[in-house]
């Protein structure tokens, strides 16, 4: 039941849905339609300005961490949430933003960082259950030339509170449960899911990629209007929620 409401709940958190509905009621009601509009511009120029949500943004990724400083660990865990799914192109793998999860492991394994990499994912959604996204990056590093027996899948979770508890299971039937690893995920979600291992008693330090802010250089587009800065919004506020929701939960 969580799972399904959570994804009901990030259609609704999307600051564009907001936008529409109150534009929307602007022309309904005729007697408040000034205040619907004047809203409904308002929350516009506040999500989807590029300069607000960078700072917003900066101030909640975890900061990155200096290769240099990090010492060998025996595990690289990946949180899926890289990779869509068309089955019109099953032969072809559809890598999004967050592609950096899964290429900056293939690096620190290549550079001597970890031993081995662990993919922990299935499908986050709710119709397509079929793809598994771990199974497929999993075949992606095989076949360019990543030794099997250095990776390890687990391919049941929906979420992230999923991905820390299956997670803990596959370490502990590896043996690997005393050691510490490295959590690899975007640096927008690192806190969450810092909070889903420690809950599980997972020892894992963080080495957060796929970063949404960055340096600000001044330029007018930077006070324009942008639909990057909506879709931030709807990660950030996402991320805000599921915190609350998690802990609420018990899962943090």
């Amino acid at each position: 039941m969580f799972f399904f409401l959570s994804k009901i709940l990030n259609f609704i958190i999307q600051p564009i849905l907001w936008v529409f509905i109150l534009l929307l009621c602007g022309l309904f009601f005729r007697k408040r339609s000034k205040a619907f509009l004047g809203a409904g511009i308002l929350v516009f120029v506040i999500f989807s300005n590029p300069l607000l949500c960078n700072y917003v943004m900066h101030n909640w990724e975890r900061s990155a961490s200096p290769k240099e400083n990090l010492p060998l660990m025996e595990v690289g865990i990946v949180l899926t949430g890289a990779l869509s799914h068309n089955p019109d192109l099953e032969d072809q793998m559809h890598v999004g933003e967050a592609g950096d999860r899964f290429t900056e492991a293939m690096v620190l394994y290549k550079q001597g960082f970890i031993r081995k990499i662990l993919i922990t994912g299935g499908s986050g959604s709710i119709l397509d259950q079929e793809f598994k996204e771990s199974e497929v990056l999993k075949s992606f590093l095989i076949t360019n030339g990543f030794p099997e027996e250095d990776i390890i899948i687990e391919y049941n979770s929906r979420n992230t509170h999923e991905n820390a508890a299956n997670t803990a299971a596959v370490l502990k039937q590896y043996s690997l449960e005393d050691r510490k690893h490295l959590l690899i995920t975007s640096a927008f979600h690192m806190r969450r899911s810092l909070a889903c291992f420690a809950k599980e008693k997972i020892h894992v330090v963080p080495y957060p990629v796929d970063f949404r802010s960055s340096y600000v250089a001044w330029d007018i587009a930077w006070i324009l209007p942008s639909p990057h800065a909506l879709a931030n919004w709807s990660m950030l506020i996402k991320e805000w929620i599921g915190m609350v929701a998690y802990k609420i939960a018990g899962y943090i």
